[in-house]
């Protein structure tokens, strides 16, 4: 079995990385992913090029937050979307190799781990049954 990757990328007036964040992700040697991508407030032209970006690649959907919350709302309303295996956060402005998704799965698969960390950047895969979402409210 093919376990399924949840990729959620955060994104935040990030118009100008974009199309090479996507580009990387369309193009991963590993095809089993489901791939949510949060604009988070953005008032540039990255709502529209994510709105693009998905109707070109089924795997993509766009979730869109408005008002701006931050990193940890953005990655956290990718959670409650998320349907995968597995679960990689990136930034809007991050770039990534080609292997660089099939990199985590196969440290996992291969030793049934639950966490799998890149040892050359804070990038970590988590298995889905083991994370923990809490909503909360300030006063």
């Amino acid at each position: 079995m093919t376990p399924l990757v949840s990729v959620i990328v955060t994104v935040h007036n990030l118009a100008r990385y974009l199309p090479r964040v996507l580009t990387a992700l369309r193009h991963q040697s590993y095809h089993a992913l489901e791939i949510l991508l949060v604009d988070d407030g953005s008032h540039d032209d990255s709502p529209a090029l994510l709105q693009r970006a998905a109707a070109r690649d089924d795997r993509m959907r766009v979730l869109h937050l408005t008002p701006a919350g931050g990193v940890s709302a953005a990655r956290n309303a990718g959670l409650a979307h998320v349907q995968g295996d597995y679960v990689i956060f990136v930034d809007g402005d991050d770039w990534m190799g080609r292997d660089y998704v099939r990199h985590f799965v196969d440290g996992a698969t291969v030793n049934d781990a639950d966490v799998v960390t890149n040892p050359t950047s804070s990038s970590v895969a988590v298995r889905r049954r083991w994370l923990v979402t809490a909503n909360y409210h300030e006063h």
